[in-house]
């Protein structure tokens, strides 16, 4: 994927981390890349459930165990 890299602004605290102002484009674009990851994770947590062949807890009866 390509794009126009847009300028980056650090923040620098004293002895701790740097951090990066970054453009509202970036930021849609990170989190697009994050929504496409965890849909492709997502699908491989189904597809191994379904190999595994364990039967579905029923959300009633979750919910009840958890309180809720």
């Amino acid at each position: 994927m390509n794009w126009p890299i847009k300028p980056r602004v650090p923040i620098r605290r004293r002895g701790g981390d740097t951090i990066y102002l970054i453009s509202a484009e970036d930021m849609a674009l990170l989190e697009a890349a994050e929504d496409r990851y965890w849909a492709r994770e997502g699908t491989k947590a189904l597809e191994e459930f379904a190999r595994s062949g364990t039967k579905p807890i029923p959300w009633d009866q979750t919910r009840r165990k958890a309180g809720l």
